[in-house]
């Protein structure tokens, strides 16, 4: 059965012993930390890991299984990890990779300028992050309100 769950404690030496799930727990430590797995009948497969601050989050590893549902579980992760982080009170979530087809789905924007985004949600953490890089961004409002055309 498939599940998409959040990361537990007891999650950390399954994945850093495992090569293609390593980076999840190897991204530079900023802010507090967050991960969320696929677990397909109880064997974790991927997940997505990333931290917050303030009202705002920054993904910054996804790893997916390759194969036919790839797209699937990719887009399910997202949404998943979405509802999470509104459990925490999370407005706005950044990622500062290209984006593909799951992530404009699910809502997120490319954007080339944090300025036009500056509001007490965001977490100085993630304006330090994103710097003068591009990044796209998802409005966890508007993620409720969004349907893949």
């Amino acid at each position: 059965m498939l599940h998409f769950r959040k990361m537990d404690i007891e999650d950390l030496q399954v994945i850093y012993s495992n090569d293609d799930l390593r980076p999840l727990l190897t991204v530079p430590p900023i802010g507090e930390k967050f991960g969320v797995l696929i677990d397909i009948d109880g064997t974790i497969k991927g997940g997505l890991t990333g931290y917050t601050h303030k009202q705002s989050a920054m993904i910054q590893m996804i790893i997916v299984p390759e194969g036919p549902e790839y797209d699937e579980l990719k887009e399910g992760l997202l949404r998943a990890s979405v509802y999470i982080l509104d459990r925490y009170n999370i407005k706005i979530i950044f990622y500062k990779k290209e984006i593909d087809n799951a992530f404009s789905c699910v809502g997120f924007e490319r954007s080339e300028s944090i300025s036009l985004l500056q509001s007490n949600e965001i977490g100085k953490l993630i304006i330090d992050d994103i710097g003068t890089d591009s990044f796209s961004f998802l409005d966890v409002e508007k993620f409720f309100n969004h349907t893949c055309g």
